[in-house]
């Protein structure tokens, strides 16, 4: 019986020692992995935007849902915008290295918004500008923005970089042929020739625009792209083939004894069908 007693003690003994000193790693490790899979979302976003405001002096937000974090992988992906700009959504890739590195494109379309202002119908278009995928981590990420109300200086930074436009609209696709679609095409053309009077000759600019047979519903099909670009998790989201189609105006093509009409019938039927 002494026997007995002597051993469930030692054992009780061993499992207190194996408490005091396995428990708090256990407890450790269980509420990291607790803020891995609930709170990892979370601190990516409150990093990012120290980042951001560290690097420009101004303040930023992570969009909300927009956090992709890979943890296996090293790598998250996000949206944010600066608070006094919330139409500037750029994108951030963080790879998480021994300190954390990150890549975004916020100068970009800081720099870009005005010159796309300054030809596209405000509230009929929405962009985004990138970097072309080849060139996605060029060295023109390290170009500071600076506040001007010139945004010509901006454009030699620009020079040689082939950039990608991201242009969103939508037709008027009953009564056809309407004066408006014919003046949206205008705009696209205007903002070509003054990309090229500036030397951003580089790049592409595509157009996303709706398949949907009515006015009504190509407006409705618009509004949903936008929702899903401006809070999709993936950088480059890819758009409903059935729902959307694309044309790209390639800069390099076009020069002064071609119009965009002439471009648009020759290299995108759809689009064609649907403007004229």
């Amino acid at each position: 019986m002494k026997v007995k007693t002597l051993s469930v003690g030692i054992a009780v003994a061993c499992l207190v020692i194996v408490l005091i000193f396995v428990l708090p790693l256990l407890l450790l490790g269980g509420s990291q992995m607790f803020e891995n899979l609930f709170y990892s979302e979370q601190k990516e976003s409150r990093l990012a935007e120290k980042h951001l405001m560290n690097k420009y002096g101004e303040t930023f937000t992570v969009k909300k849902d927009t956090v992709l974090f890979k943890q296996t992988l090293g790598f998250s992906t996000m949206k944010a915008y600066p608070n006094d700009s919330p139409d500037t959504v750029f994108n951030i890739d963080v790879y998480h290295k021994k300190s954390k590195v990150y890549h975004e494109n916020y100068v970009l379309n800081r720099s870009f918004g005005p010159i796309l202002d300054s030809v596209l119908t405000t509230g009929l278009y929405y962009y985004d500008v990138d970097y072309e995928d080849a060139n996605y981590y060029s060295e023109v990420y390290e170009i500071p923005y600076i506040k001007t109300s010139d945004w010509q200086n901006y454009l030699p930074d620009y020079r040689n970089e082939p950039l990608q436009f991201n242009v969103f609209t939508y037709w008027k696709v009953e009564n056809k042929p309407n004066s408006e679609n014919v003046e949206k095409l205008r705009n696209i053309e205007s903002l070509i020739q003054l990309l090229n009077k500036n030397q951003i000759d580089e790049g592409t600019i595509t157009l996303y625009f709706p398949l949907a047979l009515t006015d009504e519903a190509q407006v409705k099909e618009y509004n949903n792209m936008i929702e899903m670009r401006e809070n999709d998790k993936i950088r480059d989201t890819p758009l409903r083939r059935d729902k959307v189609d694309e044309c790209s105006f390639s800069l390099e093509a076009f020069n002064e004894n071609l119009t965009i009409t002439d471009y648009v019938a020759a290299e995108c039927s759809t689009l064609s069908e649907i403007v004229f």
